[in-house]
């Protein structure tokens, strides 16, 4: 290859890599398997540690032994939606694990106010469904699952009424907004690097498909054409012809 081609082929991976970071879709290079993975786990850390917290902090004071119940099936449904999340085929996109993430701060709210709003130690679950949203969706919609689960975790002292506790409530929504903060800037470096890769690859592969003086089709280009085509055929019970030309 001459050194005007490998400019060219230089500029065309530049060219690529400006299109691919430019790109609308605010989820490129996310990897949308691993993301449902992540958030599935979490969903089932949630279950364990509510579970846990269920008999130190009783969910009896709003509603009285009916909270048991109410808190029981909030872990049930934890662990079967986690369960579902694993087993789908194909992977729930993005949209759908937010979705989750903001159902799993309904989740938290409705468990702290049955255990008494403030001071209830179910807060501490706020932190779990943070990093799920930040650490998997990008900045804009990630600050404003931040300031969301701001209001949820300061709603008790609405209806509790102002105490100490709200320095305290405070003083976790700082260090959570901290590493939330921190995995945004993880994942949008990993991200850009990905998008990056795939215009490498992209761009390797198409040369490696490519006469580089006349830019046609090589061997391989014909090859990999040649096998699509039938296994196509072989599907569809049809037939396929191949002309060759000599010029």
């Amino acid at each position: 290859m001459t050194s005007g081609e490998q400019r060219e082929a230089r500029d065309g991976i530049l060219q690529r890599v400006r299109a691919l970071g430019g790109r609308k879709d605010p989820y490129a290079g996310a990897d949308k398997v691993n993301a449902a993975r992540a958030v599935a786990g979490l969903w089932v850390l949630s279950a364990v540690i509510t579970a846990a917290f269920l008999p130190l902090d009783p969910p009896t004071v709003a509603i009285g032994s009916a909270g048991w119940a109410v808190g029981a099936a909030v872990v049930l449904a934890a662990l079967v939606g986690a369960r579902w999340l694993l087993r789908r085929d194909p992977p729930l996109d993005f949209d759908g694990l937010l979705l989750i993430s903001y159902l799993g701060l309904v989740q938290v709210g409705l468990l702290q106010w049955l255990a008494g709003g403030v001071g209830a130690d179910y807060e501490e679950l706020y932190f779990l469904w943070i990093a799920s949203a930040m650490g998997v969706h990008p900045p804009a919609r990630a600050l404003t699952f931040l300031l969301v689960a701001g209001l949820a975790a300061f709603a008790p002292l609405g209806y509790d009424g102002w105490s100490d506790d709200g320095v305290e409530i405070a003083t976790d929504y700082v260090l959570w907004a901290a590493v939330g903060f921190a995995l945004v800037g993880l994942m949008t470096y990993v991200r850009a690097q990905r998008v990056r890769l795939q215009a490498g690859e992209e761009e390797a592969r198409q040369l490696a498909l490519a006469d580089p003086l006349t830019n046609l089709g090589n061997r391989r280009a014909f090859d990999q054409a040649l096998g699509g085509e039938i296994a196509r055929v072989r599907r569809a019970e049809s037939t396929m012809s191949v002309a060759l030309v000599d010029l």
